[in-house]
């Protein structure tokens, strides 16, 4: 019996350590499956984590480029509204320096027209009682009208020689190494 006994004994104890060995395979699977889904879990929060950083990340680009959307098309409405303005104010600053040149011109003329008329209304005043010889002809004039022949007869004036030599030189003057040439 005491065979049996340390049979049974002995296989109690194999049980017995079987079973201890089985909880603790099945702890020890139930520790590895929590350290599993908690490294599940930590990964999907990394994973969630880097999907909103990402996601921010992308929104910040977004806004940024809208921004500088923003910013170049209030640039071009700018540029726009100077080139605009600036050419307004160049088309008004020629118009006040053309209506500036005509109004100096009409001045000049206005004052040109006052002297020429106090000019005239001197000369008239001062110079009534002298005859105006505008038509008449001097006897210089008469005499310029007359001819070279006498009115009347075909004789004609003689020429101013002195005895029938024409004044001044006839011939130019050549050196005396060149004369027979």
């Amino acid at each position: 019996m005491k065979i049996d006994e340390w049979k049974q004994k002995k296989q109690t104890v194999e049980e017995s350590k079987q079973k201890h060995i089985r909880t603790k395979k099945y702890e020890e699977e139930q520790k590895r499956k929590e350290k599993l889904k908690e490294e599940q879990e930590w990964k999907n929060y990394k994973v969630k984590q880097y999907q909103l950083q990402k996601e921010l990340q992308h929104e910040e680009k977004q806004e940024i480029a809208k921004l500088e959307r923003k910013r170049r098309q209030q640039k071009l409405r700018d540029d726009q509204e100077t080139k605009e303005r600036i050419f307004k104010r160049e088309e008004d600053q020629f118009r006040r320096r053309a209506e500036l040149v005509i109004t100096k011109k009409c001045i000049e003329e206005e004052q040109q027209m006052r002297l020429e008329r106090t000019k005239f209304l001197l000369a008239e005043s001062k110079f009534d009682k002298v005859e105006s010889k505008l038509g008449h002809e001097t006897k210089a004039a008469q005499g310029k009208k007359r001819g070279k022949f006498k009115v009347g007869t075909d004789e004609k004036k003689d020429a101013m020689t002195f005895g029938g030599r024409l004044t001044g030189p006839s011939v130019r003057a050549q050196p005396s190494w060149r004369k027979g040439l």
